[in-house]
């Protein structure tokens, strides 16, 4: 009987002992369930346990929670009173202001103090019940939160609200960077991969960098549920460069454009599948972008969508044309010897011999797009109304040369057209102007080109530009779509007279803080103050200087264009030294010069062109609309993520001292030891 006690004492022993050997070989469990409570000026006890017993920091909250996770509830006012870096954890972190069934928005609210402050990720994070106000003073420059994921998960789940802030940019909202920010030290690497999911809130959105000089070589997983959005970025902002996008769409409202391929190099995937798009004034794609479109919002969506590859809706798929793809790309050299890059379409089918005559369509880039690159120019985001007009119904040969780096530039920034001393007769062009001028000129004398029909446009010191070159050649341009081209006043009068012949369409921001926008208003009142009827001005209230993609995307803009036809053209634009000159005397002139054509190893040619089954916008083939189903990445639950992010990091911190599970091991093997002697001595004994 003492043999049988003892045997069983022995076995239960090494049952209770051996347990944590047994749990040191299994997943940690969640502490998902462990709560702390957070306001500004928590007193008592201070252990996060209670209302009455809250923590006054972000800090003590998440050290209390550990490295498994859990709940920070903020029961009260609370204010971030300096950037905050979570610790590093594996576990979920969900912030709240409802727990218990008891609603602490109704006391007060999480503000941002006197300046935008910093959130910085460590770990999959999740925002819900949670009221974000601004207590930043009116006119501040920096009025924000700005989130940083680092790579990590972070989900803006349902009931969160963002009030007070301007929305005008990062620096004047509640906005998430998928990635890193430039100025913070990153954590341990958790993947270049970010994953953002939001189904409230007024957010602005990056999917990757921010101010950050390198090239991204993850992708941004966005799934978009519900919201108010101001701008979303799905790729790097402010520098940088690389990566790619799975950006899905299930709703929410969007005010503001949705970038989806400025700055990217990778695959870029957007499916939208519902959503309010009715002040969206661009969805901008890149040469390797795919648009899916559902039936809900198609009407809506397809016609502000412009540089995807592809865009795939219920009644087929439309191929599109791509800038990058589709132009041809040369160099050259002016009869002062100056060479300008610049990139050229010739449509599908050209003949130089044939007798079909086309538009002609020149575009001057702003000051953001110089280099020598000879790209950049062609960006589907800065200059959407170049890919506009590439893939309009209408074919037309597309010129846009590439001005080079600062201080070069198209126009004198000091004397744009409408500054007090600009003059045409006396203010000389700059070197690359004329150069693309002549550039210009040697297409209008060599390529089939209808005189008749010569349209420019520009943004920006290339809008100054299009301001320049009608005022030096009024009988030249049958149309000229110009893009906040001026903010100096003081001269307009003087120089109205050379705009009253030529159809312009100009477009400038009313809280334009680069170019003023009354520069274009007084060109615009001068023209019309000497009785001129072909000038048309939209104003966009609320708009800074970057214009450009919502410019191009105005109803009947390209139909204005392409309508307008100049008989009295000269067909060539004058240049500084020409002020007296016939278009004969011009004709003669080029005839002498040098280098006016391009060389004969760089004739243009069709072949160079865009492969011939490509199809211009609105030539749909009879191709079914894809049914892809969005990518499981972008539609992974926050669980998911959160395992992900553990299975992927499973190093321990060695600040953390000697991890559990080895205490457990070591436990586990005295328990064995101990059971062993148990049983020997009950042996010896017997």
């Amino acid at each position: 009987m003492k043999k049988r006690i003892f045997r069983s004492l022995a076995f239960f022993l090494s049952l209770c002992l051996a347990c944590p050997l047994v749990g040191a070989v299994l997943p940690p469990v969640s502490a998902a369930g462990k709560a702390v409570y957070l306001k500004k000026g928590g007193s008592g006890a201070k252990d996060g346990s209670s209302p009455e017993n809250a923590f006054s920091t972000l800090t003590d909250s998440y050290a209390a929670l550990g490295n498994d996770g859990g709940t920070v509830v903020i029961c009260g006012e609370f204010t971030i009173n300096s950037h905050f870096t979570e610790p590093v954890h594996e576990g979920v972190v969900t912030v709240t202001q409802n727990y218990n069934d008891i609603d602490y928005r109704s006391v007060g609210s999480v503000n941002n103090g006197s300046e935008g402050k910093r959130w910085i990720l460590n770990g999959p994070t999740v925002f819900t019940d949670i009221s974000f106000v601004s207590t930043v003073p009116a006119g501040s420059k920096y009025n924000y939160i700005l989130f940083i994921a680092q790579g990590n998960p972070i989900t803006f789940a349902e009931g969160v609200s963002c009030e007070g802030f301007p929305n005008t940019q990062v620096a004047t909202s509640v906005s998430i960077v998928g990635g890193r920010q430039n100025g913070v030290t990153p954590a341990a690497d958790r993947g270049n991969d970010s994953h953002i999911t939001v189904r409230s809130g007024t957010l602005i959105v990056v999917g990757l960098d921010r101010q950050l000089e390198r090239t991204h070589g993850g992708v941004a997983h966005i799934e978009i549920d519900d919201g108010t959005f101001p701008y979303v970025y799905g790729g790097n902002v402010n520098n940088g460069t690389g990566g790619g996008l799975e950006l899905t769409i299930n709703g929410g409202r969007f005010t503001g454009k949705v970038e989806c391929g400025d700055r990217l190099s990778g695959d870029v995937s957007v499916t939208v599948n519902g959503g309010d798009f009715s002040a969206c004034p661009s969805i901008t794609g890149s040469s390797s972008g795919v648009l899916t479109v559902g039936e809900s919002v198609e009407s809506a969506v397809a016609p502000i969508a412009t540089g995807f590859s592809e865009i795939r809706t219920s009644s087929g798929v439309r191929h599109n044309l791509v800038a990058e793809e589709a132009f041809g790309s040369d160099v050259f050299t002016d009869s002062h010897g100056t060479r300008i890059p610049y990139r050229y379409y010739l449509p599908e089918g050209y003949d130089k011999n044939a007798d079909t005559v086309y538009p002609v369509f020149f575009y001057f880039h702003g000051n953001g797009s110089r280099g020598n690159d000879n790209k950049k120019q062609l960006s589907a985001s800065t200059h959407a109304i170049v890919t506009k007009v590439l893939n309009y119904t209408e074919d037309a040969i597309i010129v846009a040369p590439q001005c080079p780096v600062a201080p070069e530039e198209w126009t004198d920034h000091n004397c744009y057209p409408g500054h007090a001393s600009y003059d045409p007769e006396s203010t000389p062009l700059k070197t690359y102007m004329t150069a693309a001028l002549e550039l210009f000129n040697s297409f209008l004398e060599t390529e089939k080109i209808d005189p008749t029909r010569i349209y420019i446009a520009g943004a920006s010191n290339g809008a100054g530009a299009c301001w320049n070159a009608i005022a030096h050649s009024p009988k030249t341009v049958a149309a000229g779509v110009i893009l906040a081209g001026t903010g100096q006043t003081g001269g307009a009068e003087n120089i109205a007279e050379y705009y009253l012949n030529t159809p312009i369409w100009t477009f400038h921001g009313d809280a334009d803080t680069t170019l003023s926008v009354a520069g274009t208003r007084g060109i615009v009142n001068a023209v019309k103050a000497l009785g001129g009827t072909k000038m048309t001005y939209t104003e966009m209230p609320g708009y800074n200087h970057n214009i450009w993609t919502d410019a191009a995307n105005t109803e009947g803009l390209l139909e204005w264009m392409f309508s307008q036809k100049r008989t009295d053209s000269v067909g060539v634009f004058r240049l500084a030294d020409e002020a007296d000159k016939t278009h004969a005397d011009l004709l003669s002139l080029r005839a002498g010069g040098t280098e006016t054509e391009r060389p004969a190893e760089e004739t243009l040619s069709p072949e160079t062109n865009a492969p011939a089954e490509t199809q211009k916008a609105g030539d749909a083939t009879t191709t079914p609309a894809a049914t892809e189903s969005p990518s499981d990445a972008a539609t992974e639950s926050m669980s998911d993520a959160a395992t992900d992010s553990a299975k992927t990091d499973p190093t321990p911190d060695p600040k953390k001292g000697t991890p559990w599970y080895l205490w457990a091991i070591i436990g586990g093997v005295v328990a064995a030891g101990a059971a062993c002697a148990v049983v020997f001595l009950s042996k010896k004994r017997k």
